[in-house]
């Protein structure tokens, strides 16, 4: 009995790969400084799943502050 087979955890791995992806590629695009840009990418490359996670979220909740005001 497989606890996983292996095509769902295919679809798993391009799932986590495409969302460390966009995190990086929204790092790249939008931040201003080069310093808080490496530090944003060590960080997701270093803690790929946390790191992403908290860097999508600041991105958000900072795109809707400049949005809103």
């Amino acid at each position: 009995m497989e606890l996983i087979s292996p095509i769902s955890l295919l679809v798993i791995l391009m799932f986590y790969i495409i969302f460390i992806g966009i995190a990086i590629f929204l790092t790249l695009k939008y931040e201003k400084n080069n310093l808080v840009k490496v530090l944003w990418i060590i960080a997701v490359l270093f803690f790929p799943f946390l790191g992403a996670v908290i860097y999508l979220a600041n991105f958000l909740i900072n795109k809707k502050q400049i949005t809103s005001s």
